[in-house]
């Protein structure tokens, strides 16, 4: 299923030497450097939000050094430290999928950033 948001071709399928001259242009112009910035940008929106809807609980857990004892609260950061780190990982893992599977390689025209948001697959 093909998006009016993209370019109909990725970068890697172009054949032709000047239909990927013509290709380039466009994808080193201006206005598409900051569409792909901005992309970055949604994309790390879109999965710091889910994110954070999935593990709050985890987040949660740093509180429990709250019924400790006054000598113990140092913990809050080793309570906390795990779930931080997995989060990012699988966050950054979402993002830079998501990022070369919508994103690198492609054209993105008006209304990229709903594509983005809300797509799925292409």
């Amino acid at each position: 299923m093909r998006t009016p948001y993209i370019s109909s071709k990725k970068l890697s399928d172009i054949d032709s030497e000047l239909e990927k001259a013509v290709f380039l242009a466009s994808y080193y112009s201006k206005k598409q450097k900051i569409r792909r910035k901005l992309a970055a940008v949604i994309l790390l929106f879109k999965h710091g939000l889910r994110g954070l809807l999935f593990s709050w609980p985890l987040y949660l857990l740093p509180f429990s050094v709250l019924a400790m004892p006054e000598q113990f609260k140092y913990l809050f950061i080793l309570f906390l430290s795990p779930g931080l780190y997995v989060s990012f990982i699988i966050l950054k893992k979402g993002i830079l999928e998501d990022y070369s599977n919508f994103v690198a390689g492609h054209l993105l025209n008006d209304g990229y950033q709903h594509m983005l948001l809300f797509a799925k697959q292409l």
